[in-house]
C-alpha cells in the first residue's frame, strides 16, 4: 500500500493511529533530522508529544504532501 493510501485510508477513520517521528519521516522520505528541523522552523507542522516521544498526526502528514502538490 503506497505512503498516500495509508495516509488516506488513516484520515477516513479505518485507522485511527498517531504516527512516530521515524513514520512520519520515512513517509515523507527525510530524515528524522529534517523532520525536526521543518518541524522546529515551521514548515512542517510540530508534533504532539506523548512523555518525550513525538508523534504526528496522518492528517497533518497527507495536508502536507497535498500543500507541496499545489
Amino acid at each position: 500500500m503506497s505512503a498516500e493510501r495509508r495516509l488516506a485510508a488513516s484520515s477516513e477513520g479505518r485507522v485511527n493511529h498517531l504516527l512516530t517521528a521515524n513514520e512520519t519521516a520515512t513517509e515523507l522520505q527525510i530524515s528524522r533530522t529534517t523532520l525536526r528541523r521543518w518541524a522546529r522552523a515551521g514548515y512542517f507542522p510540530r508534533p504532539t508529544y506523548i512523555g518525550r516521544r513525538a508523534f504526528y498526526e496522518p492528517q497533518q502528514i497527507s495536508d502536507f504532501i497535498n500543500k507541496q502538490k499545489s
